[in-house]
């Protein structure tokens, strides 16, 4: 049997406990955007994913922990919530 190392899963506003219709806040350039669907939420009047937004705020192609680093909900940050849902050690299971 080889061992398969799984991936924690992508963000998803519903299973971290953040509502649509809630606000999260960007601690790097001080704006705030409505959540609208579990992946996406409205930024600067146009419906874009976590990482496109971070992308465009932090002036990179690819953004992945510094999306969640760079956002909050109610005064927690993302990164905290979601290590919270799903904590960083490795599942390994067999296949």
């Amino acid at each position: 049997m080889k061992n398969k190392i799984t991936r924690r899963p992508n963000l998803n506003f519903e299973e971290l406990e953040i509502p649509i219709g809630a606000v999260i806040h960007c601690t790097v350039s001080g704006e705030n955007a409505e959540v609208v669907k579990p992946k996406k939420f409205l930024f600067r009047k146009e419906e874009v994913s976590l990482s496109k937004a971070s992308q465009n705020i932090l002036g990179v192609s690819k953004a992945s922990l510094d999306s969640l680093r760079i956002w909050s909900y109610n005064g927690k940050n993302f990164m905290d919530i979601y290590d919270e849902k799903y904590p960083k050690s490795l599942k390994i299971s067999n296949v």
